[in-house]
Order: C-alpha cells, then structure tokens, then sequence
C-alpha cells in the first residue's frame, strides 16, 4: 500500500498536472469505490469547476476545485494498488481505469486499480472528513513532547501504534520497520515502557525517514503502483540478509497481523 511518502510524491508530480484545470465529468464504473455517493449527481455539481490545489492528508489525496457555487473536495485514496496518472484522453483506457476524472483540455486522472480497493469520496470540507486522523508527522506541532505524552498513555505493542492511522497519519508498515530498526525499538515493545531518550530517536527517524523517502520519490517494488520510487529500505523485505548496522541476519516476525523485519540484536 503506498504510504505517506509515496502518496506525497503523487501529489507533487499531479499537482502542477492539474492545477488550474476545469473538471468536466467524473466517471466510477465500481460503485463500491465510491461508498454513498450518487457519482452522477456529484459529477454534475462539479461540472466547471476548476482545480484551486492538490493536497496531502495522510495517505489521502485532496483534490480542491472551486466552482461558481461552493468549494469541494475530491478525495482519493489508493488503497493497496491502486495508482493515479494524468493521461490524455486520446490515450487508451484499461479495464482497470475504475475512477476518472475528465478536465475540459482532454486531460484524465485515472485511478487504475485492478483489485477495485480505491475509494473517491467528494466532501464539501475535507478536514471533517478525515477528522479522525493523527498528526502529520513531519508537520511543525508533531513535536517530540507530544510523541512523548502519547506513548505514556499507550500499552500496546509500538507497531500497531504507530500503524495506527489516529496516532499518527500516513504510516505504514514498510516505513515503521525502518523507523523502528533505526531507533532500535523492537516492535513488540509496549509503548509506555519507551525511554525518553528512546523517543527522541523515535521522534528524529520519524522525520528523517520520511524525508529521505519522499526525497527518492517513495518505494518502488516493481508492482507499478509507485513510479520511479528510488527509496531503498535497510530492513523491509529484507530477511535473512545481513543488518546494515551489526551484519547479523534479519528476522521477519508477524506483528499486528503485518510481515515485520527486525535486527534481533539491534533492538531491543
């Protein structure tokens, strides 16, 4: 599933692809995608109106476009495989191509995805929308104070915390693996029993890993979902091999449900 880092890259390549666009239709050819919507009345209330920005919450996309009446948001989610690119009409379509959105110029944003997990939804405030997700992490008020007095009201295992969307947005598991060896915290760790020097490691990786992703454009595993991700993680998907740290071999446990590598050495 593509998380903060690689949806962050979709939004900067997009944005400056749409921006100033007039939207013309918004076709859903699966209407489980968009849960609760009347697409085709939605698609009418957004004829004409043009895309004002391009947006990251989370792992969500927001699309904002202004029209003569009122301010709405288009909001897209990739879910596991899902993948958006601007096309031009002229290109051809693929079974796959579940949600589009037409601009009056023969643009086309498809979200192509073949397992049909994506969601659009088209809100008239996105921020009541997503109201129940956590902090930006590299936002300025995600402070390490704050980190701090979160943990101490946790007991569960660190993983599952930090995978948990209202804690923290964004975060999924390729990226709390790296951020966990990093801080060398095993996963399994309950979150209170964190040090306070713990948590500024903890606090410091979480930005700099996420820095360093969006910086090589995410995680690119060849799947297609992610275009030229250059980000090369140092404990994902690498079990067995050698930690870049001590050269011992990393492990791969199963935590909140979730394949999880870790330097059994390293941490603790």
């Amino acid at each position: 599933m593509p998380e903060l880092p690689e949806v962050e890259s979709t939004v900067r390549r997009i944005k400056p692809e749409l921006t100033g666009k007039i939207l013309r239709k918004i076709t859903v050819d699966w209407t489980n995608m968009a849960p609760g919507m009347n697409i085709d009345k939605v698609s009418r209330a957004c004829k004409g109106a043009c895309v004002e920005d391009v947006l990251r919450r989370g792992k969500y996309i927001i699309i904002s476009v202004v029209g003569s009446d009122e301010e709405r948001h288009i909001i897209l989610h990739q879910k596991m495989s899902g993948r958006l690119k601007v096309y031009h009409k002229s290109s051809s379509r693929t079974v796959y191509d579940h949600v589009i959105l037409e601009f009056d110029d023969g643009a086309e944003l498809r979200l192509t995805d073949p397992r049909k997990f994506g969601r659009i939804y088209v809100v008239p405030h996105y921020e009541e929308a997503l109201n129940s997700l956590g902090p930006e992490p590299l936002s300025k008020s995600f402070t390490q104070q704050q980190l701090s007095r979160i943990l101490k009201k946790r007991k569960g295992a660190m993983k599952a915390l930090l995978l948990n969307q209202s804690f923290i947005a964004g975060l999924g598991n390729i990226y709390v693996d790296e951020i966990l060896w990093r801080a060398g915290i095993h996963p399994l760790r309950s979150a209170h029993e964190v040090t306070e020097q713990e948590v500024t490691a903890l606090h410091r990786h979480i930005k700099e890993v996420l820095r360093a992703a969006i910086k090589a454009h995410g995680t690119d595993f060849g799947d297609g979902v992610i275009y030229g991700g250059a980000y090369r993680p140092a404990v994902y998907g690498r079990d067995g091999e050698d930690c870049l740290k001590c050269s011992r071999k990393l492990l791969k446990l199963k935590v909140a449900g979730r394949g999880t590598h870790i330097c059994a050495f390293c941490q603790s």
